[in-house]
C-alpha cells in the first residue's frame, strides 16, 4: 500500500506540471477555436479601453510606437 503522504505529494507534483503545461499552450494564434477568438476579443477591448483612458487623460498615441507618452519624452522605436 502506498504512504497516504507520498500518494498526496505525487498528486500535488502532477497537478503543478499539469498547470505548467496548460500555461504554456498557445491561447489566441488559430482563427476557429473559441478560446483563440475570446482571447483577441478581450485584448482588443483592453487596447480600446486602454486608448480611451488615454485620450480622457489628454495623452495621444505616438504615431511612431502607438504608446501615449508626451512629446518631450523620445519614442525608442526605430
Amino acid at each position: 500500500m502506498i504512504d497516504p503522504g507520498t500518494f498526496t505529494g505525487w498528486m500535488g507534483l502532477s497537478l503543478l506540471v499539469l498547470g505548467g503545461l496548460m500555461a504554456a499552450l498557445p491561447v489566441g494564434t488559430c482563427s476557429q477555436c473559441v478560446h483563440c477568438r475570446e482571447e483577441r476579443l478581450r485584448a482588443e477591448q483592453v487596447r480600446k479601453a486602454r486608448d480611451v483612458s488615454d485620450r480622457l487623460a489628454g495623452q495621444f498615441a505616438c504615431p511612431r510606437c502607438g504608446r501615449a507618452h508626451d512629446e518631450d519624452v523620445p519614442c525608442f522605436k526605430g
